[in-house]
């Protein structure tokens, strides 16, 4: 339900007493096992989007050859841009 839950903070020696509203859906503990949750699907979909894009990426390669040529030529474009911010 409704409540209040009252914790004290020092800071600088002053005792700051905070009152936090408790909205009765969610304790402490489950509030953080729902986040945790929420971020591990977050983190899940960003590592399988980023496979997908590899495997993409591989079977684009194979299936036209010239890819690879183009992705070399990009890398090193990419270490020259950042040879160049470096120095």
């Amino acid at each position: 339900m409704w409540g209040y839950v009252r914790s004290t903070t020092s800071w600088l020696g002053v005792t700051v007493a905070i009152q936090w509203q408790n909205l009765g859906f969610c304790e402490g503990d489950q509030m953080k096992q729902l986040l945790r949750t929420i971020a591990g699907v977050f983190v899940f979909a960003g590592i399988l989007a980023g496979c997908c894009a590899v495997l993409l990426l591989v079977i684009l390669i194979v299936r036209f050859p010239p890819l690879i040529l183009v992705v070399i030529v990009a890398c090193w474009i990419y270490r020259k841009v950042c040879n160049l911010a470096h120095s």
